[in-house]
C-alpha cells in the first residue's frame, strides 16, 4: 500500500494512505484491508477527489488538510457530493422534460442514458468516476480535469446554457438553421448551439436581424470582406465586442451565458484566420 503515488509532502501523504485501508475496510465490508493494485488505486482516486485535492499539487487545500481530521473531512466531502447529486438529478429532470431530446438523436440517448447515472454512481468508493455515456458534443467541451458529479454538472449546466440560447430565437429559425446546417443533422452527433450562435454573431457584426438567423450568400461575403480587412488582434477584439452586443441583444442572462457566447466566438477566430486565407465561408456559417 506504501507505494501508492500521492506526490505532496510526507506528513500529508503518510495520513492519506493511513485512511486508506480503512476506506478498504468499509469496501470489502470488513472482511479485509488488502485489495488488488487497481482497486486500491482507484479507491485512492476517489478519497482524493471527494477530499477535493488536486492530483499534482496539493496547494492551500492540502494545507488546510494537513491539519484538519481526514476522517471528519470525509464525510463533510461525502454530504457535498451527495448535495450536488441532488442538484444534478434536478438538472437532468428539468432538461430531460424540456423537449430537447427531440432535437438530436444523439442528445436523446445522451439524456436517457444519464438517467442511469444515479443508480449506478457510487459516491463512497468510486467518486471520481461519469458512470454514464456522454456522446452529444458541447460546444465548449467540459475539462477532462473534473471528475464524477462534478463533471455531470458542469456538463449539464452548459448543456441548459446552450438551449437556453436555442430558445432566444423563434422556433422557425432555429429549424431552419439547423437544415441549412447538415439535413441529417438529427442522426449524426453534431452540436446544434454552434451552427445558431455563429449565424447570430455574423448577423450582429453585420447589423442585420439577428433572430431571423438568416445567413445565405450575401452574408458571407459580407462578413468575408469585413474580416479581410481586419488584422488578427482587431478581429479577436472584434469578436469580444459582438458577444457582448449579441448577448444583450438577445436578454441572455449575465454571468454564465454571456461568458459562454464569449468564448465560443473565441473558437471562432482560427476558424475565421483560415477562412480569410482559403475562402471557406460555408465552414463558419451554415
Amino acid at each position: 500500500m506504501d507505494e501508492l503515488r500521492v506526490t505532496w509532502d510526507a506528513e500529508l501523504s503518510g495520513r492519506l494512505l493511513a485512511l486508506l485501508p480503512q476506506e478498504t475496510r468499509r469496501y470489502t465490508s470488513g472482511e479485509s484491508s488488502s485489495v488488488p493494485w487497481e482497486t486500491a488505486q482507484s479507491l485512492l482516486a476517489s478519497l482524493l477527489y471527494t477530499l477535493r485535492l488536486n492530483g499534482e499539487a496539493p496547494g492551500e487545500r492540502g494545507r488546510q488538510l494537513a491539519e484538519s481530521d481526514l476522517a471528519e473531512e470525509l464525510r463533510r466531502g461525502q454530504t457535498r457530493l451527495r448535495r450536488k447529486m441532488d442538484y444534478a438529478r434536478r438538472l437532468w429532470r428539468r432538461l430531460a422534460g424540456s423537449g430537447a431530446a427531440g432535437d438530436s438523436r444523439a442528445l436523446g440517448e445522451t439524456l436517457l442514458g444519464i438517467g442511469e447515472f444515479w443508480r449506478r454512481y457510487d459516491w463512497r468508493f468510486a467518486a471520481h468516476e461519469v458512470p454514464c455515456d456522454i456522446d452529444y458534443p458541447l460546444a465548449l467541451p467540459v475539462s477532462e480535469e473534473l471528475q464524477g458529479v462534478d463533471y455531470l454538472t458542469e456538463w449539464l449546466s452548459r448543456l441548459e446554457t446552450e438551449l437556453r440560447f436555442r430558445d432566444a430565437f423563434p422556433r422557425e429559425a432555429w429549424e431552419a438553421a439547423w437544415e441549412r446546417f447538415h439535413p441529417e443533422r438529427y442522426d449524426l452527433p453534431l452540436n446544434l448551439y454552434e451552427p445558431l450562435a455563429a449565424d447570430a454573431l455574423c448577423l450582429f457584426a453585420l447589423g442585420r436581424d439577428v433572430r431571423a438567423l438568416a445567413v445565405g450568400p450575401e452574408e458571407r461575403r459580407a462578413f468575408a470582406l469585413r474580416m479581410e480587412l481586419l488584422t488578427e488582434g482587431e478581429t479577436e477584439a472584434a469578436l469580444r465586442r459582438w458577444a457582448e452586443g449579441l448577448g444583450e441583444a438577445l436578454g441572455l442572462p449575465e454571468g454564465r451565458d454571456r461568458r459562454y457566447l464569449a468564448a465560443y466566438a473565441g473558437t471562432l477566430l482560427p476558424r475565421i484566420r483560415t477562412a480569410v486565407a482559403e475562402g471557406g465561408w460555408p465552414g463558419i456559417f451554415p
